[in-house]
């Protein structure tokens, strides 16, 4: 399934437009898919871009393509964690705006992503939230067994994108799992660091999420 078919995604009462996951084979791929979305946003009526990253590794790729912009609406690279609602002051936002929320991941803890959410429904502006992933992703490779991420890779080409109801509804199942079983939420530069500091059994192969 390919980029244009999920730019119109869920509506919500509250004005907020929630895209299903998009998943991408790598992430060079998927950074690739999130360049071509600004791309094609700015020939829309978005006002604004926001580029959203968890970790810093993240952030500093959604930089890099936020300094490479070329269209007419401006593009902003931004941790999750600084968003704060004076930002619509500063970028001008009211009601007859429209605002695009590109994640460029997916926090391993849901309670991190839903204050994301939160953040995107009490905008004075209406909204649309899609994260892009990348089966590299380190809460895909928790979501997905090696068989299944092996078969993917083999059926998958380069420039398609898994997008499903159900596939973000497990997704986010496996976030919420995994924060009943992290020992915390300490500070990392990347999903992987996360991981190492607040999820270690996992990854020595003694924890499990089922």
């Amino acid at each position: 399934m390919g980029l244009l078919e999920f730019l119109f995604g869920r509506k919500s009462a509250t004005g907020i437009e929630l895209v299903d996951d998009v998943i991408w084979i790598d992430t060079d791929t998927k950074y690739a898919a999130v360049s071509r979305e600004v791309d094609a946003r700015s020939q829309s009526t978005t006002s604004v871009i926001l580029l959203v990253a968890h970790f810093s590794d993240v952030l500093a790729r959604a930089t890099e393509i936020a300094g490479k912009a070329v269209g007419r609406v401006p593009v902003q690279a931004v941790l999750a964690e600084d968003l704060a609602q004076e930002i619509a002051g500063r970028l001008q936002l009211d009601e007859t705006r429209t605002v695009d929320l590109i994640v460029c991941e997916r926090h391993l803890l849901r309670s991190a992503d839903d204050q994301l959410h939160e953040f995107a429904k009490n905008l004075p502006c209406r909204c649309r939230l899609v994260h892009h992933l990348s089966i590299e992703d380190s809460l895909l490779k928790v979501f997905m067994t090696p068989m299944m991420i092996s078969l993917i890779r083999k059926t998958m080409s380069g420039d398609e994108s898994i997008t499903s109801r159900m596939v973000t509804r497990r997704i986010q199942a496996t976030q919420r799992r995994i924060n009943e079983l992290a020992l915390g939420n300490s500070k990392a530069n990347s999903a992987e660091q996360w991981m190492q500091k607040n999820f270690p059994d996992y990854l020595d192969g003694i924890g499990s999420i089922e």
